[in-house]
């Protein structure tokens, strides 16, 4: 899609925030009420499931819970499309997710991070308080159609820039080196700051090794410099401290 239907579509979105045109926005201030209505919306979802999740890695539970719904829908016939951080895919932490996705048929793209997680269930929309410059926890849902266009646009944008996810058996040796103690020494480093030739000498191993090495984590994690790469990888804890594990 085009920047500049983006660009409409969020005029339209924001036009209405400062019009405080709150008709058909419900703000859900607890967690009960969040995960409630998502069960809700999910179980009525027959057409399609369109999210983004690219704003920094959920833990376990809500991973889970967002798979059961969504998953569900798909099983009940609905298509899915979803976006997920370069970053995260290349974690084995969601290796299972993948798997399990496409076994029921939906499509996964890595993408860039975007700045608020969302999801759509047909005509409606959830996304977190903070989209609309609220310092609130919880969520908003509505059908609101400037707001359902504004994410549906937000979606295109992301799922057109990005790149389809191989199944996770033909990722396996990727996830199984970017996680290896050597890739997380790698990224610990880049996210430093430091220079392959730096790299190389800390870590003992040649200045072309150390460059394949890099391009290849580069390749994983879909960035598209060498810092980048660390700071994706620092941000999903793939460059922890390896020296822990060993």
């Amino acid at each position: 899609m085009s920047t500049l239907d983006l660009d409409q579509s969020s005029i339209e979105f924001h036009r209405m925030i400062a019009r405080k045109d709150v008709v058909g926005l419900e703000l859900l201030s607890t967690a009960e009420a969040v995960q409630a209505h998502l069960a809700d919306a999910a179980k009525r979802c027959t057409g399609e499931v369109l999210a983004v999740y690219a704003c920094g890695f959920p833990s376990q539970s809500v991973l889970r819970g967002s798979a059961e719904r969504d998953f569900g829908a798909v099983a009940r016939g609905a298509r899915m499309k979803v976006c997920w951080q370069h970053s995260m895919i290349a974690s084995t932490r969601l290796t299972w997710y993948v798997d399990a996705a496409r076994g029921l048929g939906a499509e996964i793209r890595g993408c860039d991070q975007s700045p608020h997680r969302f999801v759509i269930y047909d005509d409606v929309v959830f996304f977190p308080r903070d989209a609309l410059a609220e310092d609130e926890p919880g969520a908003v849902m509505t059908r609101a159609p400037a707001a359902v266009e504004y994410f549906r646009a937000q979606h295109r944008f992301y799922w057109s820039g990005g790149r389809p996810v191989a199944a996770a058996g033909e990722a396996g040796e990727a996830d199984e080196f970017i996680e290896s103690d050597l890739a997380r020494d790698i990224v610990r480093l880049l996210a430093q700051g430091e220079k392959d030739e730096v790299v190389s000498r800390k870590l003992g191993i040649s200045l072309r090794t150390c460059r394949a090495h890099v391009a290849r984590i580069m390749k994983v994690l879909g960035a598209r410099s060498r810092f980048q790469a660390g700071v994706y990888a620092a941000r999903t804890g793939l460059a922890g401290d390896s020296s822990r594990r060993r």
